[in-house]
């Protein structure tokens, strides 16, 4: 789930028994969240970062050539962000890794080696690994993610804004069970 304090503290609440596992998506946002804001306060300092975002928010393997040249270029004139996208590169790494050999000893290298970094956002996502640690933790061992569920409420999502709304809650609901209940239309006759 989300590190979100209201989802934990439902959960706490209604589910105490259950362990909380913090999602691989999650983990990667804030991360992502941090390195963009060194982009911006990079940028506020070094015009040629203007309109580089997305190279940085992007996973480098989905870079086209020419895209992965600009942030090696980029990231050798300004090693501060050059510096984070490697470190949220490294972290992919380690997550990917986590679903081969559920071991944790690879984030806790990782997390050395971004918080000598010094970069202040990098050592703040730190610091939020270590408060949701138990999280974190349960996700290398159960290697859980909430993918399945994330995609089921976007179809509803999508069901709720192509119809632009439903007279009545028992419509909306049927239209769910239409769209994402597996029901077989084929008929048995030739």
């Amino acid at each position: 789930m989300d590190m979100s304090q209201s989802y934990i503290s439902g959960v706490d609440e209604n589910i105490p028994q259950a362990e909380i596992v913090f999602d691989r998506f999650h983990i990667a946002s804030k991360l992502n969240e941090a390195v963009d804001s060194i982009r911006r306060e990079e940028q506020k300092k070094y015009k040629a970062l203007k309109g580089s975002r997305y190279l940085w928010l992007k996973n480098n393997n989905s870079l086209s050539q020419e895209q992965q040249e600009q942030v090696q270029t980029l990231s050798e004139a300004y090693p501060n962000i050059g510096k984070a996208y490697r470190l949220r590169e490294l972290l992919r790494a380690v997550m990917n890794d986590a679903v081969r050999s559920c071991s944790i000893k690879p984030l806790d290298k990782w997390i050395v080696e971004a918080w000598d970094s010094g970069l202040e956002p990098i050592r703040k996502f730190v610091n939020m690994l270590y408060d949701h640690w138990y999280g974190v933790e349960a996700y290398f061992k159960k290697i859980a993610t909430n993918a399945y569920a994330e995609r089921v409420n976007l179809k509803i999502q999508e069901i709720k804004r192509a119809a632009k709304g439903y007279r009545n809650i028992q419509n909306f609901i049927r239209m769910i069970y239409f769209h994402l209940g597996g029901l077989d239309f084929d008929t048995h006759y030739k």
